[in-house]
């Protein structure tokens, strides 16, 4: 009975063992399954993480596309690709869009020096980062180096420099000469004009400054060229004596004046017949001349180079008490080498205008103008431009507007330090009347007027200007 039991009880016990045997079986079966699926998973997941989609860009017919090949098979193995391919057709387009273009897809960090300005025209079919920069380096004839992880394009020199110098910016000041005359300068020296961006001139206007901001060779170089260019410019002191002269005081100066009417210009011309002159003769055209529709007083204009040794104010002065001349003016001015200076001398003529809104108060110059430009020569003379003009009045119109008569002389001559220019040939004339009577009888009473006699008499005056330009720097030594 009991041999039957444990028999019973030991079947019992072989039968569970066995199934316990096969539900572990089973249960790895299925672990390996999940494992196995669970690979193939992570395959597919880093494949897809390592593909692309194409990128196309139609404008001005550039495209660009990145390609990822999904697998490379050698030996039967597969193995993922890390670095995808690019395709480039670009025609025309700046080094530096292209360059922005590749590090946008490639995800790299990528500046280009801004004073590269190339541009570039290229077709490229499935090309790694990598290959792509190595064939742009060697096309351009640039260099890249690569500092915390970002890829620097430039020249060699200018990459040698980042690495040797800092960019600095320092403000100059100026002492004498305009920050805005030396910034053209400055840009086309350091090539800022040209395109170099590498390095810019600003200019301070309030403080006239110049701003400049590059490496420390480049400013070193411009300070001391600025500090050649900022020097003060020389001074001419211009002595001006306007004189009308009577009888012939001009001749006996050394100035003869003619004035010749050849095919409708009038050309002056004239000789120094001392020695008191520097120079013989002289000429020149002065042009047509426009009707004015009135009556003119009898000119000629002209100029004259007198030397040194004549002492002009004695001459005046002496002229002056003889009653040959009377001095008008005699002011002196200061101005800088190709600087303009002038003198301006004369009235204004008031007259009146009507119209709808009633009577209004007009006026108009009647003056005498000398504008003079100055300029010091390497060799120290001085080249001088003038203007000379003097407007007067010659009468009125019906409506009681004054008619104004324009007399004016352009030229430009080269003096030496102290030399006087004349400047002459306007007449003028005026109408005076006179007494001659005996002397005793024409006191006679009721019998004086017999021994009288009135006449009119006509006197010419000449207008003389004497221009005596000086090198102050000369006058100082």
């Amino acid at each position: 009975m009991r041999m039957e039991e444990w028999e019973k009880r030991g079947s019992i016990v072989g039968d569970r063992r066995s199934l316990n045997s096969i539900l572990k079986q089973f249960i790895l079966s299925i672990i390996l399954s999940l494992v196995g699926s669970l690979a193939l998973c992570g395959a597919d997941l880093s494949t897809l993480s390592s593909q692309s989609v194409n990128i196309l860009s139609d404008a001005a017919s550039n495209s660009i596309s990145i390609e990822e090949h999904e697998q490379d098979t050698h030996d039967g193995a597969t193995t993922l690709i890390e670095e995808p391919y690019f395709s480039f057709s670009l025609d025309g387009v700046s080094l530096s869009y292209f360059v922005n273009l590749l590090a946008k897809e490639s995800g790299r960090n990528i500046i280009v020096d801004p004073s590269v300005e190339q541009t570039i025209t290229l077709h490229l079919n499935k090309m790694r980062f990598s290959e792509i920069l190595e064939l742009l380096l060697i096309y351009t004839g640039l260099e890249a180096t690569e500092v915390n992880g970002v890829t620097i394009i430039a020249s060699s020199r200018a990459l040698t420099r980042m690495k040797r110098e800092k960019r600095l910016t320092e403000v100059v000041a100026l002492h004498y000469a305009e920050a805005k005359d030396l910034a053209d300068i400055l840009r086309e020296k350091s090539g800022q004009s040209a395109g170099e961006r590498n390095f810019s001139v600003g200019i301070d206007h309030r403080l006239n400054q110049i701003v400049l901001t590059g490496y420390e060779s480049e400013i070193r170089e411009l300070k001391r060229l600025i500090h050649r260019l900022d020097q003060p410019a020389q001074q001419v002191e211009i002595s001006a004596y306007i004189v009308a002269a009577f009888d012939d005081f001009a001749k006996e100066l050394g100035v003869n004046w003619g004035l010749n009417y050849q095919r409708g210009a009038y050309e002056v011309s004239g000789m120094i017949p001392n020695d008191q002159a520097g120079v013989g003769n002289f000429g020149g055209k002065l042009g047509s001349l426009t009707s004015l529709g009135v009556p003119l007083p009898d000119f000629s204009m002209g100029y004259m180079i007198l030397g040194k040794g004549l002492n002009l104010g004695l001459e005046i002065s002496a002229m002056q008490s003889e009653g040959r001349g009377e001095m008008l003016s005699n002011p002196t001015i200061l101005t800088t080498s190709r600087r303009a200076a002038y003198i301006k001398q004369g009235t204004e003529v008031s007259y009146s205008t009507s119209s709808n809104e009633g009577t209004n108060t007009e006026f108009k110059d009647a003056v005498m103008e000398l504008n003079v430009v100055p300029q010091i020569t390497p060799n120290g003379k001085i080249l001088i431009d003038i203007l000379i003009s003097k407007d007067e009045i010659s009468g009125y119109d019906p409506k009681g507007e004054p008619i104004i008569s324009k007399k004016e002389l352009k030229t430009e001559a080269l003096v030496n330090h102290g030399e006087t220019i004349v400047l002459g040939g306007i007449y003028e004339y005026d109408t005076a009347t006179t007494i001659s009577e005996v002397p005793f009888l024409s006191r006679l009473p009721f019998l004086g007027k017999l021994f009288q006699r009135e006449g009119n008499k006509e006197k010419k005056a000449e207008l003389l200007i004497f221009i005596r330009p000086r090198i102050v720097d000369t006058l100082s030594n």
